[in-house]
């Protein structure tokens, strides 16, 4: 028995120290994250999107996931960003950045894609381009196109996207 009030005593003294060590030196917070809502419709003056193996016409795309790993850039949050594509009854998880004004939290600008390898001709991409297709900011429009599309610029999209804390 007295085998056992031993141990007990030095199991209550090492569970006192690390209480306090805990509490007089923290770990670091847990990392920043929030909540990304995005809809896409299909622009009032464009040809909506067509799923390559059905020639299905996308008019609306939801996207809901999460943003983590945030980088500060003048006005600009940039975020990673990771959820799930809803368009015509199918899912597809993308992934990609996504960039905020700091100041605002509106979104100006996202690049988001199937995140595996290898690629096939049904991946859904969703990106803010520029006239020579590549990355840009563009707080209205984005561009929907797939894998093996010939013009990913043929399919703009009007889009609103709200960010909320987790």
């Amino acid at each position: 028995m007295k085998v056992f009030k031993h141990y007990a005593v030095l199991v209550a003294v090492g569970l006192l120290a690390f209480a306090i060590l805990e509490f007089l030196f923290p770990g670091p917070p847990p990392p920043e994250t929030r909540n990304l809502n995005c809809v896409f419709r299909s622009a009032s003056n464009g040809s909506p999107a067509n799923i390559p193996v059905s020639s299905e016409e996308i008019r609306k795309i939801t996207f809901e996931g999460k943003l983590s790993g945030k980088s500060v850039r003048d006005d600009t949050d940039l975020w990673h960003a990771e959820g799930t594509a809803v368009f015509q009854g199918n899912l597809q998880k993308l992934s990609g950045p996504i960039f905020i004004f700091a100041s605002t939290g509106e979104v100006r600008g996202l690049s988001l894609y199937r995140d595996r390898y290898p690629h096939q001709m049904v991946d859904l991409r969703i990106s803010t381009l520029d006239e020579s297709g590549m990355l840009d900011w563009d707080e209205d429009t984005a561009f929907v196109y797939f894998e093996s599309a010939p013009d990913k610029l043929a399919h703009h999209y009007d889009y609103h996207c709200t960010v909320e804390n987790s």
